[in-house]
């Protein structure tokens, strides 16, 4: 077995955190195993080896800046992961057995709201806007339709409330996320026409612990108010997600609320 000399250890504390692990064998003439094998002998006498990702980090993120057939390689993996029904299921199983775990989820929910409401969140979403959609915000006719297709899929809960709605006041009566109303500015959640009655869905995580939200609810019933509809806000739990036997317990609530005269009602369902 051919010895390690003072100067091939120097070579590779000194570059082993930014160079190839190919070039490293080409350099010092030696195999993939006897590299590894070794940079593992130096780390337990101590010496200090930085890691390679740093080095990686910045060569991929070059590399996906310039390199389309990359790019077009990556996304069609990715598709063929995402596609493979055993994978998605092990994704599943693992993501419900870590959420099942409480300090788990109260830790991953901490996180999300102080990602949400940090600086370094804001700067990155700025950036994301491109050209192209900063040319859209320029059209007023692609601006609200751009605005229309932001959600055109409601929670489960509240389409099983419109569904409810539907069988008292009728198909045609009661509405789902209609941008039409407030002229494609914000969506009303389940408006009810003939009685000019807008029903907001407040899932109780997103309406009272992301910054900005309660401030653009509060334009929206002034925008409604001031349109000639009656406001109802239905604060409805988040975790768990209601279940279709509460809310149709809590539907008389809803009820009365509608019948009410007063321009904007509050109610919980939980």
């Amino acid at each position: 077995m051919k010895r390690w000399s003072e100067k091939e250890d120097s070579y590779l504390i000194n570059y082993y955190h930014k160079t190839f692990i190919d070039d490293i064998c080409k350099r010092l003439n030696r195999s993939r195993m006897a590299i590894y094998l070794r940079r593992q002998r130096l780390l337990k006498k101590g010496k200090n080896i930085r890691d390679k990702k740093d080095f990686f980090s910045k060569y991929w993120k070059n590399q996906y800046k310039n390199n389309n057939s990359l790019i077009i390689n990556h996304k069609l993996a990715i598709q063929k992961i995402f596609r493979n029904e055993n994978i998605q299921n092990f994704r599943k199983a693992r993501i419900k057995e870590k959420f099942n775990d409480v300090s788990f989820r109260e830790k991953f929910i901490k996180d999300f709201i102080n990602r949400r409401n940090s600086v370094i969140f804001k700067i990155k979403q700025s950036r994301i806007a491109s050209v192209m959609m900063r040319e859209r915000h320029k059209n007023q006719i692609k601006h609200k339709e751009m605005l229309k297709n932001l959600r055109k899929n409601p929670s489960n809960q509240q389409f099983f409330v419109v569904n409810l709605l539907r069988k008292i006041y009728g198909e045609e009566n009661v509405g789902c996320n209609d941008w039409d109303i407030l002229d494609g500015l914000m969506e009303v959640d389940i408006p009810i026409y003939p009685l000019r009655v807008a029903i907001e869905w407040d899932g109780e995580y997103w309406h009272s612990k992301i910054m900005g939200v309660k401030e653009k609810d509060s334009r929206k019933n002034g925008e409604l108010i001031k349109k000639g509809w009656r406001v109802v806000r239905i604060l409805a739990r988040s975790s768990p997600p209601l279940s279709h036997i509460e809310i149709e317990k809590n539907l008389e609530k809803i009820l009365s609320a509608i019948r009410s005269d007063e321009n904007l009602s509050f109610i919980e369902v939980k």
